[in-house]
């Protein structure tokens, strides 16, 4: 199930499809990820940032998010 989380389809259907409540599938899907440690010292290979305009009415101002 947690293999399957990781495709573009949302949590009922993995459980239709194995035929378990939305809870177990919400369960097993944290468990799975909560079992991997972050390490915060040392920057991912990538990074992602995104600017946008934060309201209509800004002139030049971006807001950065990452």
């Amino acid at each position: 199930m947690a293999l399957e989380a990781q495709n573009k389809i949302s949590e009922s259907d993995i459980a239709r499809h194995h035929r378990v409540s939305h809870s177990t599938v919400n369960r097993i899907i944290h468990s799975f990820y909560e079992s991997q440690s972050l390490n915060f010292n040392h920057l991912p290979e990538n990074l992602c940032f995104h600017e946008f305009k934060s309201v209509k009415s800004a002139v030049g101002s971006l807001v950065c998010e990452a």
